[in-house]
C-alpha cells in the first residue's frame, strides 16, 4: 500500500494555473510511475477543479477562534489514485487525563480541539490498517499534540494505525512528549524520509513523516521536487532573473511530498 502525502500550500480555486499543474504532475507521477494508490494532501483554501474536471473538495475545516466562527481555516483533501474523492471524516479524540492518566499541566489544555488548530482526519481501514491524516500547530505544540494524538490511536486499534501528515514536530520531539506522559516511544515507530521542509532554499527539518505502533512496517520516501520548487518561487529580494517567479501568489510550497508504503 502506497499513499502520497503533501503540504500544498493554500491550494485552491484561486491558485494561479501554473502552480495547479505542478500539482497536478505530482499526483500522476505519484500514481503512474510510483503506482501510489490514495494521496492526501493539507492546506487545502478552497475546492477546486482539476484539469479533467474533477473536483476536489475541502475537507474538514475548523471554525476560526473569532465571535463570527468562520469556517474559512485550510482543509484537508482526499483522492484515489483515479481522482474519485477520498472522503475523511473528524476523528474524535478522548482528554489529555483519559489518554496520558494525567491531567495536563497546560491552563485549558485538557481538551484537543481547544489547543489543535485542525482536526485529525480518518480515512478508514486502508491494507489492514486504520489510517489517519493530521496538519499539526506550527508552534510548540505541535510535538505534544502529535503525541496526544498517536498515544490515543495506538490505545484505539492496538497498535494497527498509521498517523501522517505535516506534524510540524519533528520525530525526536514527538518521543520526548510521549516519554514526558509517561508513554514508552519503544511503542511506535516513526518513520521519515529525511527532510522534507524549507523546500525552498536549505532543506532542514523533518515535519512530513508516518507514525505507526511498534512492528508496522512503515517505510517513507521523499519526492526531491526542489528543483521545480524553486523555479516557480521568487526570489528572496522579489527580483525575478528569468528563471524564479517574482509574484508571491506563485510561490509553491515549502514541504516535500512524500509517499508512506507498508
Amino acid at each position: 500500500m502506497k499513499i502520497l502525502f503533501w503540504n500544498v500550500q493554500r491550494l485552491g480555486s484561486g491558485t494561479p494555473t501554473r502552480r495547479k499543474e505542478v500539482f497536478e504532475a505530482v499526483f500522476a507521477e505519484a500514481v503512474v510511475v510510483r503506482d501510489v494508490e490514495y494521496a492526501l494532501f493539507c492546506e487545502i483554501s478552497a475546492s477546486l477543479i482539476a484539469s479533467d474536471g474533477n473536483t476536489i473538495n475541502k475537507q474538514l475545516m475548523m471554525a476560526k477562534r473569532t465571535k463570527k466562527k468562520s469556517s474559512g481555516q485550510l482543509g484537508y483533501a482526499g483522492l484515489t489514485a483515479d481522482m474519485t474523492e477520498l472522503p475523511l471524516v473528524k476523528a474524535d479524540l478522548p482528554s489529555h487525563d483519559e489518554v496520558f492518566g494525567m491531567p495536563s499541566w497546560r491552563k485549558g489544555g485538557n481538551y484537543f480541539d481547544r489547543i489543535s488548530k485542525r482536526m485529525v482526519g480518518h480515512v478508514g481501514k486502508l491494507g489492514g490498517r486504520d489510517i489517519y491524516c493530521y496538519h499539526a500547530n506550527a508552534s510548540a505544540l505541535g510535538g505534544m499534540l502529535v503525541a496526544w494524538a498517536a498515544a490515543h490511536l495506538h490505545q484505539k486499534h492496538k497498535g494497527k494505525f498509521v498517523l501522517l501528515g505535516d506534524l510540524n514536530a519533528e520525530p525526536g520531539n514527538v518521543q520526548t512528549q510521549l516519554q514526558w506522559r509517561k508513554i514508552d516511544p519503544g511503542h511506535f515507530v516513526c518513520a521519515t524520509g529525511g527532510s522534507t521542509h524549507n523546500a525552498k532554499t536549505d532543506l532542514k527539518t523533518t515535519y512530513d513523516y508516518a507514525i505507526g505502533g511498534n512492528g508496522n512496517d512503515l517505510q517513507v520516501t521523499a519526492l526531491n521536487i526542489r528543483d521545480t520548487v524553486r523555479e516557480f518561487t521568487r526570489t528572496q529580494n522579489g527580483v525575478n532573473d528569468g528563471n524564479l517567479d517574482s509574484t508571491t501568489n506563485e510561490n509553491m510550497s515549502d514541504h516535500l511530498p512524500i509517499i508512506v508504503e507498508f
